[in-house]
């Protein structure tokens, strides 16, 4: 957090000298903009770790779900990045094109593709299915772009971890050996919780078609759950925004 206000700072004030040709002091003004306009979305991106949250779809099966909505503020942050490296590049065709000293020519430029990259990252996180499905007949979830199913037999334990990320994670381990990890913001809750809730009908299979009714299975696991902690998904349709 530190670093991108500091960068932010001393983008504004190079965008505010005098000194600086118009085209470089718009450029790095809407640079400056962009960089601010991130930090509530790095806020919100923690606070997606889902810690004591929960959020589930209450149509059947049971199914943990992440938010699934572009954050306004990182799209119109990835779009200011990219005005600015237009607004950096077109002068570089001028007549008397301007010199960006210590910057270089290059940066502007990139700052083109490095918007328009940060843009499909947010519009992938939309199309990409996300979450953990919980069924009497096993887990389903998506890694990368790959569907992972699992009957309850091919599952051998669930466990609480952090990835290489340093993030926290549900880590599922099958009994070939292969474990699985699902991060927080991929389920939209607490991974503890989410690791309880498995862990329980894992151990319990009598048990599995409560998973039918999302609400009972979640109140057979976690009790009381105050309306402070849950965010549940639509009772219809996909996925919702909390």
């Amino acid at each position: 957090m530190a670093p991108t206000v500091l960068v932010a700072v001393l983008a504004s004030f190079v965008a505010l000298d005098d000194r600086a040709t118009p085209w470089f002091r718009t450029m790095m003004l809407l640079a400056s903009l962009a960089i601010l306009m991130l930090i509530p979305f790095t806020i919100s991106a923690v606070r997606r770790q889902g810690f004591d949250r929960i959020r589930y779809s209450r149509r059947p099966p049971f199914r943990f779900i992440p938010t699934s909505t572009i954050p306004v503020i990182a799209a119109l942050s990835a779009l200011l990045i990219t005005v600015a490296g237009i607004t950096g590049t077109v002068p570089l065709f001028l007549p008397n094109p301007p010199s960006y000293g210590a910057v270089g020519r290059f940066s502007p430029v990139a700052l083109i593709p490095l918007g328009i990259a940060f843009l499909g990252y947010l519009i992938s996180r939309v199309r990409l299915p996300r979450g953990l499905t919980l069924a009497p007949g096993g887990l389903t979830w998506t890694e990368g772009r790959t569907p992972m199913r699992f009957e309850w037999n091919n599952i051998g334990a669930v466990s609480l971890a952090t990835n290489d990320q340093g993030g926290r994670c549900v880590r599922i381990h099958t009994t070939s050996g292969i474990e699985h990890d699902l991060v927080a913001s991929a389920l939209g809750s607490d991974p503890a919780i989410v690791g309880e809730v498995v862990q329980h009908f894992l151990d319990h299979p009598e048990e599995r078609e409560l998973l039918h009714d999302p609400d009972a299975a979640l109140a057979r696991v976690v009790a009381p759950v105050s309306s402070s902690r849950r965010s549940p998904g639509p009772t219809s349709g996909a996925s919702a925004t909390n």
